[in-house]
């Protein structure tokens, strides 16, 4: 506990020698490289490829504030949730440098875990760690009927390296298969991984008081954890104004319906971190596309006009050893739509089939990647 309080500390003190950074809107995207373990005593627990990816698939949505389930414009919130600038893939290389899916599938004689580490330890019973200063370990098994999940403070890593990263119950991980309601929308798993990037519970951990918080500048103080998905304006003895607590928030207890954002200070938190502890997952090469952080800023690149009628233009993109990039564009249900090659010259790209809609443009190489919201007007 006490190095989490230093860490937090450090934080605080960052915040306050950098205050006019602290609103910052992301400028670089970070794309960490995740290995699933999966540990399982029974074939049903021995969750699918798909179950995995619709996981990956749900992260990035969440952290990119790109799920279609986010508050309404005229919420109270809106303007506090924000885009992380982080993105997850699962590892297409092993600490060796074996080309793998990122999936490890492991059986146990145990029929289920506790809240220990076992899970984690091949001698008893588990999968061991790969190296986590490069990838972030997520295993999946069976936790019992009372635990959804638990994750490691950053802190951990410096004291306990080989138990770095995020447990999962089988039941609530991902969106289909095994994942059972009311957690069956992906958040346990958003959840866990706002912990692994130093984020604590939105209630500050203070056991139904208002003397604590969770350290976050523009979260409500709120008495005790959510139970359920509420709905309108929740108000508790810390927090009586007409805005209320923020249930809504990754960080509290609420059912997965009801989980939607991260604040703009909570993404401060999550990507000082790196400056702090995750230093070597920023170049990490072991991802198939983006790789570790974005060597350049999507500030530089411009994409006009927005909102499209016919046609796109692309420019600014940097010279970069891959001559080529590909353009992809996305759905807000995360379908690809469109996609071609262009160069690094300027391009003009022609959008007269594309419907009336909201879509994420994603321009990639091995060395460079941006995204951004366009919307298809007729």
């Amino acid at each position: 506990m006490s190095s989490r309080l230093a860490f937090d500390q450090r934080f605080r003190q960052w915040q306050e020698n950098n205050i006019q950074n602290k609103n910052l809107s992301i400028s670089s995207l970070i794309t960490i490289p995740v290995v699933v373990h999966v540990i399982y005593n029974t074939a049903t627990e021995n969750i699918s490829d798909a179950q995995i990816q619709s996981q990956i698939d749900i992260l990035n949505k969440d952290f990119r504030n790109l799920n279609t389930d986010k508050l309404a414009s005229t919420h109270a919130f809106y303007n506090l949730s924000g885009d992380a600038g982080i993105e997850f893939c699962l590892a297409k290389e092993d600490p060796i440098g074996n080309a793998v899916s990122g999936i490890t599938r492991t059986y146990t004689s145990l029929q289920e875990f506790g809240n220990e580490s076992n899970m984690k330890y091949a001698a008893l019973g588990g999968v061991d760690a790969w190296d986590t200063k490069r990838y972030l370990n997520i295993w999946v098994c069976n936790l019992g009927k009372q635990l959804l999940g638990f994750a490691t403070y950053p802190t951990a890593f410096e004291y306990a390296p080989n138990e770095d990263g995020v447990v999962l119950n089988f039941n609530a991980f991902g969106i289909m298969g095994t994942a059972k309601a009311p957690y069956n929308n992906g958040r346990t798993a958003t959840h866990e991984i706002g912990h692994w990037l130093s984020l604590r519970h939105i209630w500050g951990d203070d056991n139904n008081s208002c003397d604590d918080d969770d350290g976050i500048d523009d979260t409500p103080n709120q008495f005790g954890a959510t139970a359920g998905c509420p709905s309108g304006v929740l108000v508790d003895g810390c927090t009586v104004s007409s805005t209320g607590v923020m249930y809504q928030n990754y960080m509290d207890y609420s059912d997965d319906a009801c989980l939607v954002m991260f604040t703009k200070q909570q993404i401060v938190k999550m990507r000082f971190v790196f400056d702090e502890i995750r230093t070597e997952m920023l170049s990490s090469p072991i991802c198939s596309r983006t790789t570790g952080i974005a060597n350049q800023v999507h500030s530089k690149v411009n994409i006009y006009p927005n909102p499209i009628q016919n046609y796109l233009s692309i420019e600014g993109l940097p010279k970069t050893r891959n001559k080529k990039y590909s353009v992809e564009l996305f759905n807000m249900i995360g379908e690809l739509v469109f996609s071609t090659a262009i160069p690094a010259d300027d391009t003009l790209i022609e959008m007269t089939e594309l419907p009336i809609g909201t879509y994420v443009l994603k321009i990639y190489n091995n060395d460079f990647t941006t995204i951004h919201k366009v919307t298809v007007v007729k």
